[in-house]
């Protein structure tokens, strides 16, 4: 039995929770929610959109940059400007354009797999998430998948340590998802085909060139990221508050396909 079972049992039992509280929500407080990141930051903010279309109190923004990621890109500055405006949550992705060169401003580069690239990428992800703890943003940061390619799967495993490490310990708000055991069969290798909804029908999940997802395997991810949002920030909200905060996690992905 592939890896994803044990989550398909609880995406049944979400798909059955009710749905009132969404239904009713025109009135409820505004949640501002930015995605940031690659071409699959790119594909998670289309997953959450679609899964939460209509859920009208929840604005979801697309600031992804395709080809972009923390060794030549300069997230930490493009963050600064995106929180000029209201944002209550951040979800990011990114790594697979970060085989590469770390280019900063005024300084050295320092060559991919040369003594000190891994500090210094540690260093990038760490002064963003500071930025984010700063200005009291919810986070929730995305591990990279499994890959097809040796190459690819090998630089996403070393990045996802460095994103775990940094990532550990740093409180409630900052909140680590990995997808690397979500996207490999009970081997541990490769998935691209499964039973997504539970329907017995086998499924197209990763896109060909074995690094991207289909639209299916975005919305999959997305409903990892709303649990991570129900469980973690809006029952955290709703305590602090004792405020109703509709719940994002009951919503069927599945029933918006193209």
């Amino acid at each position: 039995m592939q890896r994803l079972a044990p989550f398909l049992a609880l995406f049944c039992a979400l798909l059955l929770m009710p749905l009132a509280g969404l239904a009713g929500s025109s009135g409820a407080e505004k949640i501002r929610l930015t995605v940031i990141g690659d071409s699959l930051a790119d594909g998670v903010w289309a997953g959450l959109y679609r899964n939460l279309r209509s859920v009208k109190h929840i604005k979801v923004r697309r600031a992804s940059k395709v080809s972009s990621g923390l060794a030549a890109y300069d997230w930490h500055s493009e963050a600064e400007r995106l929180l000029e405006d209201d944002t209550d949550i951040i979800v990011v992705m990114l790594g697979t354009n970060d085989g590469q060169a770390i280019r900063r401003a005024g300084q050295t580069r320092v060559a991919y797999r040369a003594n000190g690239w891994r500090a210094v990428y540690a260093e990038k992800v760490d002064e963003l998430l500071t930025l984010f703890e700063d200005r009291q943003v919810f986070t929730v940061w995305l591990g990279l998948p499994v890959m097809r390619k040796d190459s690819m799967r090998e630089q996403a495993e070393r990045l996802n340590e460095i994103f775990a490490e940094v990532l550990e310990g740093r409180g409630a708000d900052v909140n680590f998802l990995p997808t690397w055991d979500l996207t490999t069969n009970d081997n541990g290798e490769y998935l691209a085909y499964a039973d997504l909804d539970n329907s017995g029908r086998t499924r197209q999940f990763r896109a060909k060139d074995g690094v991207h997802f289909t639209m299916m395997g975005y919305q999959y991810l997305a409903r990892y990221v709303q649990e991570v949002i129900e469980h973690q920030y809006l029952s955290r909200r709703k305590a602090d508050t004792q405020a109703e905060s509709a719940p994002v996690g009951g919503l069927d992905p599945f029933s918006a396909q193209n």
